[in-house]
């Protein structure tokens, strides 16, 4: 996917997740991992929280602030986006951009624990990818632009699945 001309303007990628008292955490970080290439080394913190009752959580976070590893980040997860879902990311793309050019996507926890990128809103593994928007362009224009082409590519090497 080195041909998707907006990778070399993503500045940053973050992914986070919570890991409840009752979720292994190795499983819940390994979802997280699954949405990254299989051989990058991400540094990855923990933060130990309480929730509501105070019952122990742990968020999981990486945080890739390199372009180019942010880059690889990005078209692995384009890659594992399904047709369907890239049709919905699409048609949402206004609710999942902002201004600065972020684009914020969830994708449900145990689905990306096999490996599968299913967007959902409902305790998700959280990816905030963070573009460089050139001057002059609309941020959801340009943020639709890269993922068009991030999917065409990913479809044309096998990527994506229909589900």
């Amino acid at each position: 996917m080195d041909g998707i001309r907006g990778t070399g303007f993503v500045n940053s990628v973050e992914l986070s997740v919570i890991s409840y008292a009752t979720e292994d955490e190795e499983k819940v970080e390994r979802a997280l991992r699954n949405l990254m290439p299989p051989e990058f080394d991400a540094k990855v913190t923990r933060e130990r929280l309480k929730g509501y009752y105070n019952d122990p959580i742990t968020r999981i976070l990486v945080k890739v602030t390199k372009r180019k590893e942010a880059s690889r980040v990005m078209r692995q997860i384009v890659g594992l986006i399904s047709t369907l879902d890239q049709s919905r990311l699409l048609d949402e793309i206004e609710k999942r951009t902002d201004d600065a050019g972020s684009l914020y996507l969830r994708f449900e926890k145990q689905r990306a624990l096999s490996g599968v990128a299913v967007l959902n809103e409902f305790d998700p593994v959280r990816v905030k990818i963070k573009f460089y928007v050139p001057h002059g362009e609309e941020t959801d224009t340009f943020i639709r632009s890269v993922l068009e082409e991030g999917f065409s590519e990913a479809t044309a090497s096998g990527g994506s699945s229909e589900s």
